[in-house]
């Protein structure tokens, strides 16, 4: 019989969840495939503790931004950012969390964990939608739950080579440098499903940063959001982290919903120093139409061929 905790982590139609390793070029990366819908509680009592024997960090990294073809302005430094983000994740002992596919900020991240953290001493942990990637990886991380006699226990990242597209839109690979996967599954498939894998994140995060954790300290674990980049979903999660308290670093000169929001802060903050003290917090009527117009000016700046509304 199944016990509860696993129920939670089976994904819709599916008779179990999978945990098992994907063997890379670089390496061998184990991952698990759960419903989206999974307790960050179960997760950790059935797979993270006694199948990864991952320790409770010291701090969480939560990388969020771009899946597409970023391109950054000189003003934003890639070598440096790569490698200051992986010194500070290794003398803090920390975690680091990313989409976990092979493309944008999620790619920089792996690369610079490859060039800077040989050893993997610093877990690089990818969430991902099951549905948003390709074929070749959905049929390649399904292998494990196949009713066979001998279940796979390694599957070889060489079997998912090359892209898809459904549309105009490049379906996902995982990026092969991260040291672990959560790859999460709600019954679809598609670009649709983009996206799909946040609330999870941002429940499983939430869930290490009140210390949590089964054998932890019980004490808060301080998490910092890091933005590079992003559109729609990045906004979403930023949003989410907010109202969680999480504190944001927006990475400047690196496009899009990042830019935006650096421009509207550069603006504000001036107007703030001489906004009249007694005037409250309330932001009166015409100030909230010129904080419209000035975000649909930076949003026709930063992301012309985007919009944010739903």
């Amino acid at each position: 019989h199944e016990h509860p905790e696993e129920v939670s982590l089976t994904p819709f139609q599916r008779s179990s969840y999978a945990a098992a390793e994907i063997a890379f070029d670089g390496g061998t990366s184990p991952y698990c495939l759960i419903s989206h819908a999974s307790e960050p509680e179960d997760l950790f009592d059935w797979v993270i503790l006694p199948e990864w024997g991952l320790r409770t960090p010291n701090l969480i990294l939560s990388i969020m931004g771009g899946a597409g073809n970023m391109i950054a302005s000189e003003k934003f430094d890639t070598m440096c950012f790569s490698k200051g983000l992986v010194e500070a994740a290794t003398r803090t002992c920390a975690w680091i969390i990313t989409g976990g596919t092979a493309s944008g900020v999620m790619d920089i991240v792996g690369k610079a964990m490859q060039k800077h953290d040989k050893q993997r001493q610093v877990p690089c942990i990818g969430i991902s939608p099951f549905g948003a990637l390709t074929s070749k990886w959905r049929n390649l991380l399904e292998k494990q739950m196949q009713e066979t006699p001998v279940k796979q226990t390694k599957v070889d990242a060489a079997d998912a080579q090359g892209t898809e597209m459904e549309g105009k839109i490049t379906l996902a690979a995982l990026q092969d440098n991260h040291s672990h996967f959560i790859i999460c599954d709600n019954g679809k498939v598609g670009k649709d499903t983009f996206g799909t894998e946040i609330p999870f994140r941002t429940q499983f995060e939430d869930y290490v940063a009140k210390g949590s954790m089964p054998g932890a300290l019980k004490a808060p674990v301080p998490r910092v959001m890091i933005l590079v980049n992003g559109g729609k979903i990045s906004l979403k999660s930023l949003v989410e982290a907010i109202r969680t308290g999480c504190p944001l670093v927006v990475c400047q000169g690196t496009g899009r919903i990042a830019d935006v929001i650096c421009k509207i802060l550069d603006v504000t903050k001036d107007r703030s120093c001489t906004a009249d003290s007694d005037s409250g917090s309330e932001l009166s009527v015409g100030q909230d139409a010129e904080f419209t117009l000035l975000l649909k000016a930076a949003v026709e700046d930063f992301m012309p061929k985007e919009t944010l509304s739903q």
